[in-house]
């Protein structure tokens, strides 16, 4: 399955305007030739031989040319993409070109030439006006010749690639919708080199009156791992993402990406998620005591009664704890010798193993990216309790 999208001098242009993504199954055998014509079926279909065509070229989801005896074969299986965008690229007939009619007054003297002080020449952006927001309106920012920044919408997929010229990439996002939006938004790339912008749409379609230096980023980071929680995890005062059958790995690399991006450039970590469960994610292997991840994910009751069993197993409720053992699917004959492992066991069970899908995952994001120093600070040193607030 691919898409096909329509750029217009540099512009794409959107599904009102004749263009928008057109999304249909091509052999895998076709080439450039036999991409570009079937583009050109699709939004040249009542004028085939309109002008336009004379310059046009099909790109791929970088907005990049690439070779004429590439197949569809060949690009899916160098990029490991599952899903692919192509672009019919096409270029305007200059005013300059047209011929001159008697109402128009005006001559080549007349039409000002770029001089070498003069900014570069860049696409024009549709005004921003009043209609409904859509995907499209997520923009992407590239740097230019001498720093002009370049705005260009993106499709509905949510294409956000990385480049070396890229540097900053502005997602507008709607109050409520927040959590769906950036899971979408970084499904579509795997590099995070980047620098966001966020900009926020209140729920009548208006601008939030801010403007994003870290706090409108931070801000939306909170609605989303505030949601996260909610929807995707488990536990108490600790939080373990549970599985779901509607979320797949690109789902779960998409919240990976999302929280290593807030970490580098907001200094923002979700500290809710259990401590064993991310040291299992960074590490490969839980470092600090499992028990106390353990007790925070269990509830108030269950978890008193579990420390004062570890604290002196000799004077355990064996019946109490096996009801909480239990509810929790242990499968062992718990007495006063052993009990001590099982709770080990069953919060290894509970906290690593039940998610070791979600782990697998994130791993190949975030290992190697934040130290054991950073787990610490977040955990330890910046934990809110009364010795940290004095200090």
């Amino acid at each position: 399955m691919v898409s096909f999208g329509w750029i217009r001098n540099g512009v794409q242009v959107r599904s009102k305007s004749g263009g928008g993504s057109r999304r249909l199954s091509v052999p895998v055998t076709w080439k450039k030739a036999d991409l570009l014509e079937k583009a050109i079926q699709l939004f040249f279909a009542e004028n085939p031989n309109d002008k336009e065509l004379e310059t046009c070229t099909i790109l791929d989801f970088k907005h990049h040319e690439f070779d004429d005896d590439l197949t569809v074969e060949k690009i899916f299986d160098v990029t490991k993409l599952t899903y692919f965008s192509f672009y019919l690229s096409t270029t305007t007939v200059p005013e300059k070109d047209k011929p001159e009619t008697n109402n128009n007054e005006e001559t080549a003297s007349d039409t000002p030439t770029q001089t070498s002080d003069t900014l570069p020449s860049i696409p024009q952006v549709p005004p921003n006006d009043s209609e409904p927001f859509v995907m499209e309106d997520f923009v992407q920012l590239f740097t230019v010749n001498d720093g002009v920044n370049l705005e260009l919408p993106i499709t509905e997929e949510f294409i956000i690639e990385s480049s070396q010229n890229l540097e900053q990439i502005k997602l507008i996002l709607h109050r409520g919708h927040i959590m769906n939006e950036l899971l979408e938004a970084f499904k579509s790339y795997s590099h995070i080199n980047i620098v966001l912008e966020i900009e926020m749409l209140l729920p009548n379609g208006q601008k939030e009156a801010a403007f994003d230096g870290g706090g409108v980023y931070r801000d939306a980071l909170c609605e989303f791992w505030s949601e996260f929680y909610q929807r995707l995890c488990t536990g108490n005062t600790c939080k373990i993402p549970e599985i779901r059958h509607d979320y797949d790995e690109s789902s779960w690399l998409a919240v990976a990406r999302i929280l290593l991006q807030g970490y580098k450039q907001a200094k923002y970590f979700p500290s809710k998620l259990s401590r064993a469960f991310m040291e299992q994610v960074l590490f490969g292997t839980v470092v600090s005591d499992i028990t106390e991840s353990f007790f925070n994910y269990l509830g108030p009751y269950d978890s008193g009664v579990l420390k004062k069993t570890l604290d002196n197993p000799e004077e355990a409720d064996i019946s109490e704890i096996i009801d909480i053992m239990d509810n929790l699917g242990c499968k062992s004959l718990i007495n006063k010798e052993n009990v001590s492992k099982v709770i080990r066991d069953i919060a290894h069970a509970e906290l690593i193993q039940k998610s070791m899908f979600i782990i697998d995952a994130w791993k190949t994001v975030l290992r190697n990216k934040i130290t054991f120093e950073d787990i610490v600070d977040v955990y330890e040193t910046k934990k809110i309790n009364n010795k940290n607030v004095l200090e």
